[in-house]
């Protein structure tokens, strides 16, 4: 058995960066603040769904081979209340959204909180660690393992004062990257099966 990157990963620890970076920007009024609070947040998640949409089209144009999967739809009900969030998308939308906040912390970082900076990394590590994933086959050579070891770090170093992130799946992606040697790389796991690598 072998951790499953779609589930540990982008259903897990990546999920739930994305949540807290959406409704970090939510929060802190990236995209207005209009009448009541009910009112300020349902206008300010059209123009965050504006916003996505605007972003994948001008994504497209400028990688036109590239395949991101796309979020259908970003509604009130897919994020939740300020009092009980989440993010409602499937593996590989993530992906695409963890990519989108990035983006939106890196332009906009002089409009938000110190704060801003400190998320934009943590995104950029994972974005990173993911990249090193698809740069590799199966077999990832030692120097790649290590880097992904050091990004993981270095987001969790970023993250650790943030309570919703400090959750179990969080220190599975250690053992994730630890078993990568004997396993493969991460990005060929899928559950209910394993790549066990032999004579590595």
């Amino acid at each position: 058995m072998t951790v499953d990157a779609l589930h540990a990963l982008y259903l897990g620890v990546m999920k739930q960066f994305c949540c807290t970076a959406v409704w970090f920007l939510l929060s802190n009024s990236l995209w207005g603040q209009v009448g009541t609070t009910e009112e300020s947040l349902s206008t300010a998640v059209l123009a965050l769904r504006h916003s996505l949409m605007v972003w994948y089209r001008e994504g497209h144009q400028q990688h036109p081979t590239e395949r991101l999967t796309r979020v259908g739809n970003l509604t009130r009900k897919m994020l939740g209340e300020p009092g009980d969030r989440h993010l409602k998308t499937k593996g590989a939308e993530t992906w695409g959204i963890l990519l989108f906040v990035t983006d939106m912390l890196d332009k906009h970082q002089g409009r938000l909180p110190g704060d801003a900076h400190r998320l934009r990394v943590a995104g950029m590590s994972l974005t990173q660690m993911v990249e090193l994933f698809g740069a590799h086959g199966v077999r990832m050579p030692p120097a790649a393992i290590q880097a992904c070891f050091d990004l993981y770090e270095r987001h969790m170093a970023l993250t650790d004062s943030i309570p919703e992130l400090l959750f179990p799946k969080r220190h599975i992606i250690m053992h994730m990257l630890e078993a990568t040697p004997y396993f493969g790389n991460p990005r060929f796991s899928r559950p209910g099966w394993t790549n066990r690598l032999t004579n590595y």
